[in-house]
């Protein structure tokens, strides 16, 4: 049994949507980690899969039910496991009774005092369970759901029911105002919120920021991309391959910028993948700018912080809309980092923060190729370059932390629940 400083601990169970550990899940990985350190004693619930949704890939046997991490207990709904039946009672929807009533069981087991569901697809069924047990929840909010639904494109014939931004908006409103506390990435998106009804006091930001012990990672060399010889001053790019993700702009800039070659040619890098990759790729071809553009596909994680360094400048180029004016993309905090000067799109987080902390420059409104073009050309020339850079990284060693958003948090839940954290 943990205990904090005050010799008491407090026990929390976080409910995923899928299976855990996943690399792919960072967020939940660092809340459960900084909450273990703190004294807690944390049990993640999830669902038990064969597929693993970071690689692909299937594993030759099931995990575990129960089986202890470093820092939580996990524990993994396996009703009828080895029957056909096991897809239909483990189903991904907000209203699964069988999932519920696992989680009813688990929560009466473990006697958590707080439970922090993870999303919408988690957070209902994790909020009703709660509910029945008569335990306070804290519903962790990625994304708005609802615009997120908006934006991605209709692949299968089922997003049109998973898409649906009607009954993704009805669900994600009913989830929110049942959460006793609900945890945000931005402050416009707290704003989102309160202005559809939640209180304030139980909106809280928690920024998807960087671990200050792990920021070495991004400072030292030792990766793939070290000794990269890019032909050109170049921007890079880190993320999926998608229409609202604003591709096109800067490929357009990168055209303009070009028409001149003087004093350097201007270079993109891209490392990523997606459904607009192929369409990319041509319209690179169609424009004769190749030798300007690379499309690298997926890097592995321990080489994305020496391709970040490899570049001269790193770019958010996404869509201005009401989605994207309510997250903030992680890949901002990556770039600085790593001191690189951030180009961004005037989305409203990613541009209050680049204008606030002055560590790199804003598109305007409605910025066509050549004024893309122009804007990186004078990035180039800039005497700020280095300002640019050391702000960014000053930044997130004073405020932009995950250390410092869990400080905040820690303190919202004690004095919100009276446990000690």
């Amino acid at each position: 049994m943990k205990s904090n400083d005050d010799g008491i601990s407090t026990d929390i169970a976080i409910v995923v949507q899928g299976n855990y550990p996943l690399d792919r899940d960072v967020r939940t990985r660092k809340i459960a980690k900084s909450l273990d350190e703190s004294g807690s004693n944390v049990t993640i619930l999830g669902r038990n899969s064969l597929e693993d949704p970071d690689l692909g890939q299937v594993k030759s046997s099931y995990p575990p039910r129960k089986e202890d991490i470093d820092y939580a207990h996990v524990r993994r709904f396996s009703w009828l496991l080895s029957t056909p039946l096991f897809g239909l009672v483990t189903a991904k929807i907000p209203v699964n009774p069988f999932w519920i009533l696992w989680l009813v069981i688990q929560f009466r087991d473990t006697e958590p005092e707080i439970v922090i569901p993870c999303d919408i697809r988690a957070g209902l069924p994790a909020i009703v369970a709660a509910k029945l047990c008569g335990i306070p929840t804290v519903l962790d909010l990625r994304e708005n759901f609802a615009e997120l639904a908006r934006v991605k494109p209709i692949a299968h014939v089922m997003d049109y029911v998973v898409l649906n931004t009607t009954l993704v908006g009805a669900i994600e409103h009913l989830t929110v105002q049942l959460a006793d506390l609900v945890w945000v990435v931005a402050e416009e998106r707290k704003e989102n919120l309160v202005a559809a009804g939640k209180a304030e006091s139980a909106v809280h930001v928690v920024g998807n920021v960087p671990l200050l012990r792990e920021i070495s990672a991004f400072t030292r060399k030792g990766g793939e991309y070290d000794n990269a010889e890019w032909p050109g001053f170049t921007l890079v790019y880190v993320g999926s391959i998608n229409k609202f993700r604003g591709l096109d702009l800067l490929i357009d800039g990168i055209w303009h910028a070009n028409r001149n070659p003087d004093p350097k040619p201007v270079h993109l890098a891209i490392a990523g993948d997606g459904p607009d990759k192929e369409r990319l790729e041509q319209r690179v071809e169609t424009l004769g700018i190749t030798e300007h553009v690379d499309f690298l596909g997926w890097i592995p994680p321990d080489t994305v912080t020496s391709f970040l360094q490899s570049g001269d400048v790193g770019i958010i180029p996404h869509e201005v809309s009401s989605y994207t004016n309510q997250t903030i993309p992680n890949k901002l905090f990556d770039y600085m980092s790593v001191q690189l000067p951030v180009l961004t799109t005037p989305t409203r987080p990613t541009a209050r923060i680049v204008s606030e902390i002055n560590c790199g420059k804003v598109l305007p409104y409605h910025a066509t190729g050549s004024v893309t073009g122009t804007v990186i050309r004078e990035m180039q020339q800039s005497t700020e370059y280095s300002t640019w850079a050391e702000n960014g990284r000053s930044a997130i060693e004073s405020h932009y932390n995950w250390e410092h958003e869990m400080e905040k948090a820690r303190s919202v839940l004690t004095g919100r629940f009276n446990v000690s954290i």
